[in-house]
C-alpha cells in the first residue's frame, strides 16, 4: 500500500509544500496569519497518522503469526518516520500556539488536520471504494456538522448567554418593548425621564 504511485505523490506534495512554506512563506508570514503553522503541522500529522496505522498492522500480522516483519526494514524506518514527523508537528504547533489565542489555533487545526487525515487515509486504503453513495454523503454531512460545531463553540465561548437571554429573544416584540419600558430608567439633573426601545406614543401614533 505504501508504495501507491497516488500515496507517494500525496507525500511528495505534502513534504513539497511543506519545506516551502517552512522556508519562504512563515517568515514573513507566520506571525499574522494562523494558517501558515497549522498547515504545516497538519500535512505532516496527516502522514504521521498513515505512519502510525501502517506501523499497527505491522504489528498485528507478526502477532498473528504472520511471519516476524520486524526482521525487515520496513517497521524501523516507520518507526523512525513517525517519531520524526511527531516532533516537527508540536514543533509548529507549538508556534502556532505561542503566537495566536488557543481558540483560533484550535478550530483551525481541527478542520485542517480532520481534512487531510481524511484524504490521506482514503488515498492509501481505498475506504471509499467500498463505500455507497448514501455512506459517502452521510460521513460528509457529519464531518460538516463537526466542524460547524467545533467553529462555533470555540466563537461563542467566552459570550455570557443565559437561558433566560434566549427566552427573552423568543419572546414577542411588543412584550419586550413594554418590559424596557418598565425597567429602564435614567435620572439626569435630578430629574427622571423614562428611556426605552420604542417609546409607547410611537406605537399608538402607529
Amino acid at each position: 500500500m505504501l508504495q501507491d504511485p497516488v500515496f507517494i505523490l500525496y507525500v511528495i506534495c505534502i513534504i513539497g509544500s511543506t519545506v516551502f512554506v517552512a522556508f519562504f512563506v512563515a517568515p514573513r508570514h507566520g506571525h499574522t496569519n494562523v494558517a501558515v503553522y497549522i498547515f504545516m503541522c497538519s500535512g505532516i500529522g496527516s502522514l504521521t497518522v498513515m505512519s502510525c496505522k501502517a506501523l499497527g498492522l505491522a504489528i498485528r500480522q507478526t502477532l498473528n503469526n504472520g511471519g516476524n516483519v520486524f526482521l525487515t526494514w520496513m517497521p524501523w524506518f516507520l518507526i523512525l518516520v513517525t517519531v520524526t514527523f511527531i516532533a516537527i508537528q508540536m514543533n509548529y504547533l507549538n508556534k502556532a500556539l505561542d503566537i495566536f489565542n488557543t481558540s483560533i489555533v484550535t478550530p483551525v487545526y481541527y478542520v485542517m488536520f480532520t481534512t487531510l487525515v481524511i484524504a490521506a487515509s482514503a488515498i492509501l486504503f481505498k475506504e471509499f471504494t467500498h463505500m455507497r453513495f448514501d455512506d459517502i454523503l452521510g460521513d460528509v454531512c457529519g464531518f460538516l456538522i463537526v466542524i460547524t460545531a467545533v467553529f462555533l463553540l470555540n466563537a461563542f465561548k467566552d459570550i455570557d448567554i443565559s437561558l433566560n437571554d434566549v427566552r427573552g429573544l423568543m419572546r414577542p416584540k411588543m412584550q419586550r418593548v413594554s418590559q424596557f419600558d418598565d425597567e429602564v430608567l435614567v435620572t439626569n439633573n435630578s430629574k427622571e425621564r423614562r428611556l426605552s426601545y420604542g417609546s409607547g406614543d410611537m406605537f399608538r401614533k402607529a
